[in-house]
């Protein structure tokens, strides 16, 4: 396999200039399902599976899943802000160096697991109860020092969800 396919399993989130209710509210699904489908992979890998990395350089899947709920949390939080504060300028944060902190190590993975649980159930109850017109808030990213739509984060997110079962379907393919 190659190098882009195994950084992009799905390919690099694309986005469109609009976006449909329906498109919305597809997108809020997959974040909604998001845990089961997580669960389902894990279920399927080992251990081992699990400390390998699924690409040179790459996290090892016990990295990828803490990532996610890191991620995850940071992304709710952020949308909780944009609904109830403007204008929103987000903190951002270094993925790489969070997960190297020593929790990643030390914690097992149902840990974040159950906070992905818990927390897709807030984040896509929240996303599904919004009227359309909340999906144009927006906040200010200053690492990319650019404006990002809730309807764009929602599709980036839940490309999110499916680009990191693509690791860890890599991982549990070898």
């Amino acid at each position: 396999m190659n190098m882009d396919k195994l950084r992009y399993p799905i390919g690099q989130p694309q986005f469109k200039e609009n976006y449909t209710s329906q498109d919305i509210k597809i997108a809020i699904g997959v974040l909604k399902n998001f845990p089961e489908r997580l669960k389902e992979q894990l279920s399927k890998m080992s251990k081992a599976d699990l400390s390998r990395q699924y690409r040179p350089e790459g996290w090892t899947g016990n990295q990828v899943v803490h990532h996610l709920a890191d991620s995850h949390i940071n992304a709710y939080i952020r949308t909780k802000f944009t609904l109830t504060q403007q204008p929103v300028t987000i903190m951002g944060y270094n993925e790489d160096d969070w997960a190297l902190t020593p929790d990643v190590d030390v914690v097992p993975i149902e840990a974040s697991v159950q906070i992905l649980d818990g927390l897709h159930r807030r984040w896509s109850g929240l996303l599904g109860a919004l009227d359309e017109d909340y999906f144009e808030s927006s906040y200010h990213h200053p690492e990319n020092n650019r404006e990002w739509k809730l309807k764009k984060v929602v599709h980036l997110y839940e490309w999110h969800c499916r680009h990191h079962l693509g690791h860890l379907k890599i991982l549990s393919s070898k």
